[in-house]
């Protein structure tokens, strides 16, 4: 198998489904989900095309590509999917996630020099673990609306001396919305 096309019908990828399949060349996925290792070790795999309903890659899903493996150290986009970090991050990054942006994988972002993150205004929502960063110092949501939350979306960080800064008139909103237990907005 050279080229496969998941249909918008199918849910969900599951792991190893394509693992090691050493002759995929491209793949275009219409589920919702695709799940850790699904396409893992499928070497000459470097064309990946994603439809508007993918919401949620797990990090993992695409190791050992030629498509993870052309991408440069930093985070690395599938389509509107934050995907994963790639590398290490050097020491007091201030990542800028890109607009356009509409959610992240789980797990995406984990690295200690990560100080401080933006996320655009397109975000949709935010999975569990998506970023995990002990030194997490200060998020900068550009929308003024906040979005749904997966439990400890951002990991490892001691909210309570974690700075959220939000658009001019939010901070209420992000007060009283669940999961952003932010002990300081601004």
């Amino acid at each position: 198998i050279e080229h496969v096309v998941i249909p918008n019908n199918v849910w969900s990828i599951k792991k190893f489904a394509f693992r090691d399949c050493v002759h995929l060349k491209s793949v275009t996925i219409g589920s919702y989900l695709v799940e850790t290792c699904a396409f893992s070790g499928c070497q000459r795999l470097a064309d990946i095309t994603l439809s508007e309903q993918v919401e949620n890659i797990h990090t993992g899903a695409f190791t050992g590509t030629a498509w993870e493996n052309a991408q440069p150290d930093g985070m690395m986009y599938l389509a509107h999917i934050l995907y994963d970090y790639k590398g290490k991050a050097k020491r007091d990054t201030a990542l800028v996630v890109r607009d356009g942006t509409q959610y992240i994988s789980a797990n995406a972002i984990y690295d200690n020099h990560i100080v401080s993150i933006t996320l655009p205004s397109s975000l949709k929502s935010l999975p569990m673990n998506c970023v995990r960063s002990e030194r997490l110092s200060a998020v900068y949501m550009q929308s003024p609306t906040p979005v749904s939350m997966g439990y400890k979306a951002f990991a490892s960080a001691q909210l309570n001396s974690v700075t959220l800064f939000v658009p001019c008139g939010a901070v209420k909103a992000y007060d009283r919305a669940p999961g952003w237990d932010f002990e300081h907005i601004v």
